[in-house]
């Protein structure tokens, strides 16, 4: 455990940032059964950044489309609504929580990795690949409330997960310096943006799916896309994972080796991609 003056006075979980009134514009152009590609965009492009960046994610190599995407209707008639609603959630979020001093590329790269590995294994188990994709993204969201409110000081947990003896877990050095972990951060993030039940609950129980009830499966699916994008792709952010939690998970979802072995090609395969769809939203 770290010395008491590495700690940090609690986390204020009720000063979260709220998302841009942009995006729960579109959210709510996006959830009328009735609205067309152009409806969204004629919301979108009322915010230049967002509007640029969606652009560049589009046209990156993240989904390699010959011909290039000019505008936000175009976009979503390629991608769909749902592809462009995780684009924008992980541009707000990006957007929303700005560290001074950590790099967080790594963090960014972890996120959409996960996203990419939960998209993949979604559809061997049946479950909504799409909304798999966004969860990933979002489901380490509760770290950037440490990165903003105690920079310093998490600074000093990614230390503890990367120190060569004895090395914590996220949620083990995240109790011991902030009394809060990242998944109990991350759900008061996804709650106070409104966000669907099952985002909430694959960010609050992407480390315990089986306290998920209900959704056990989804958080499973995250979890399990969590190990490989950590196994996949090391990075300032990773950190220790219990040896029993590639099997429990497996033995949840009804997968089998050759299954995780699929998993890690996929990421390697869409490593350039991934990479550059971090890039586009920076």
């Amino acid at each position: 455990m770290a010395p008491p003056n590495a700690r940090f006075h609690p986390i204020n979980l009720h000063d979260v940032p709220t998302l841009p009134t942009i995006v729960t514009q579109v959210f709510e152009v996006m959830r009328r059964p009735t609205s067309s590609a152009h409806d969204v965009e004629k919301v979108v492009v009322n915010d230049q950044a967002i509007s640029a960046k969606i652009l560049r994610v589009a046209n990156s190599a993240f989904y390699g489309f010959p011909r290039r995407i000019t505008t936000i209707a175009h976009a979503i008639a390629i991608l769909g609504f749902n592809n462009v609603q995780s684009m924008i959630l992980g541009i707000a979020a990006f957007d929303a929580f700005r560290a001074k001093k950590l790099n967080l590329y790594d963090f960014w790269k972890h996120s959409i990795a996960t996203g990419t590995a939960a998209r993949f294994i979604a559809q061997k188990v049946q479950c909504p690949a799409d909304e798999a994709f966004t969860a990933g993204i979002l489901h380490d969201v509760g770290k950037l409330i440490f990165v903003l409110q105690a920079e310093n000081t998490y600074q000093n947990v990614l230390e503890l997960q990367q120190r060569e003896e004895s090395p914590l877990s996220s949620l083990e050095a995240e109790q011991s310096l902030l009394h809060f972990t990242h998944p109990e951060a991350g759900a008061v993030v996804a709650e106070r943006w409104a966000l669907p039940r099952r985002y909430v609950a694959a960010i609050a129980h992407h480390h315990d799916p089986a306290a998920a009830q209900e959704e056990t499966t989804f958080c499973a699916v995250i979890a399990l896309s969590n190990h490989a994008a950590h196994t996949a792709f090391p990075g300032a952010f990773s950190h220790p994972l219990p040896p029993d939690l590639l099997p429990t998970l497996l033995e949840t979802l009804r997968l089998q080796a050759q299954d995780w072995e699929q998993v890690l090609t996929k990421l390697s395969e869409a490593q350039e991609g991934i990479e550059a769809f971090v890039n586009a939203i920076r």
